[in-house]
């Protein structure tokens, strides 16, 4: 089975908007010279662990493609910056971007926050940019410029529920499983939590409570405790990778059965978090941490039970252990 490494994705992204930018700004289509590419990412604030994997990803995609030959037997120079997951740094960062001479677009961005801010900017200066964080107001209908590079968030909040009701068909569920939600407040996790509930409700399913916390937060006991009281059969997570370790605290203080699974879509898996799942099932699905040759993968016990639904990479992780991981 074929998998998708998050650096191809980013090659794409980078070809796509080489290609788009390109017949909209004529001064870099045509001669010599390099392609100039902006990127940016949350390399220092709360969502620092992803924003770093993306800026990573994009920079060994460029120089991947550069190795190559380039585009057109032309290289990609890119020029970085670090939003922090602020709106304000992250407008700043676009205008300096923008402002350097013939870039033809901009990479990256991982805050719904920032990206949500930067949109406007980016349309009125017709920038394309690739990212993983435009919510779906912004995607759908199509808009010049606003290239998302995953699937929408309320796409991934119904896929997440499609699992759902795929555990319950195989017997690892409950018949009618009572579904929470736990997520850090976002532009992001809204459309996601919207189209869980909507999924659910077209699947018969009971979505039993939505629990947000704000971004940053140090403790998400008093959510784990509303989950653990409203009798979940299973806990949908839209968190950061930073997040789990304090996720998974308060859900064993909260008295959250260990056999009670948790779901995720993508970037909830750092080994910490691995370490401290030991004895209660984890799904990702689309989870860019477990490809090919990543250093995570081999603190996987065995080998992961590997799946298909439509359009995603699923991947079982349940059998790793403290002392193994």
């Amino acid at each position: 089975m074929r998998k998708v490494v998050l650096p191809v994705a980013l090659a794409v992204a980078c070809l796509g908007v080489v290609a788009c930018g390109s017949t909209s700004q004529g001064s870099s289509a045509g001669g010599g010279g390099e392609f100039h590419l902006g990127a940016m990412a949350d390399l220092t604030g709360p969502s620092a662990q992803t924003g770093r994997s993306l800026m990573n990803g994009i920079k060994a995609s460029v120089e991947g493609i550069n190795a190559r030959g380039g585009v057109d037997g032309r290289k990609i120079a890119l020029t970085t910056r670090d939003d922090g997951n602020a709106q304000a740094t992250g407008v700043s960062g676009i205008r300096a971007l923008i402002g350097q001479k013939d870039v033809l677009g901009v990479l990256g961005v991982n805050s719904s926050f920032v990206a949500s801010t930067v949109a406007p900017l980016l349309q009125k200066t017709k920038t394309p940019m690739a990212s993983v964080a435009f919510p779906p107001e912004l995607v759908s209908p199509p808009r010049d410029g606003i290239y998302m590079t995953i699937a929408k968030q309320d796409a991934q909040g119904a896929a997440q529920i499609d699992f759902v009701k795929q555990l319950s068909q195989s017997g690892r569920l409950p018949k009618n499983p009572r579904v929470a939600l736990l997520r850090f407040d976002s532009p992001a996790s809204q459309p996601w939590a919207k189209g869980a509930k909507s999924a659910a409700a077209k699947d018969g399913l009971d979505v039993v409570t939505d629990q947000a916390y704000a971004l940053g937060a140090k403790d998400v006991s008093s959510q784990a405790i509303r989950i653990a009281g409203a009798h979940a059969d299973v806990v949908l997570l839209f968190i950061l990778p930073t997040e789990a370790s304090m996720v998974l605290n308060a859900a064993n203080a909260a008295g959250l059965g260990h056999s009670v699974p948790m779901v995720g879509f993508f970037a909830a898996s750092s080994k910490q978090f691995m370490q401290q799942m030991h004895g209660r099932p984890y799904y990702g699905l689309a989870d860019f941490n477990y490809t090919n040759g990543s250093p995570l993968a081999a603190h996987i016990i065995g080998k992961p039970d590997i799946g298909v639904i439509p359009g995603i990479v699923l991947i079982s992780l349940t059998r790793t252990s403290p002392s193994e991981v």
